[in-house]
């Protein structure tokens, strides 16, 4: 979960730096490659994961890290 979140932090990073009117676009055009690949990869770790199956301390953190990573990406969507 640590490692999730620390992709979406990085993944927030990016789109702040390519929304930014400072954006170089073709340097960038390989950094998009790999977060797109790393997104498919964590969107499907993070969909396998049976919440049902966790203790209750592994689903508590669970549930605190997706609600903190979501938490961050509305921020961001709504533009801070």
């Amino acid at each position: 979960m640590d490692a999730y979140e620390s992709f979406c932090n990085e993944y927030i990073e990016f789109m702040e730096k390519y929304s930014s009117e400072d954006a170089d676009m073709m340097s960038m055009l390989g950094d998009y490659t790999d977060m797109t690949a790393k997104m498919a990869d964590w969107s499907e770790k993070i969909d396998e994961v049976d919440s049902d199956s966790l203790s209750p301390a592994d689903n508590a953190y669970y549930l605190l890290v997706t609600l903190r990573v979501e938490g961050k990406l509305l921020k961001y969507s709504f533009g801070f």
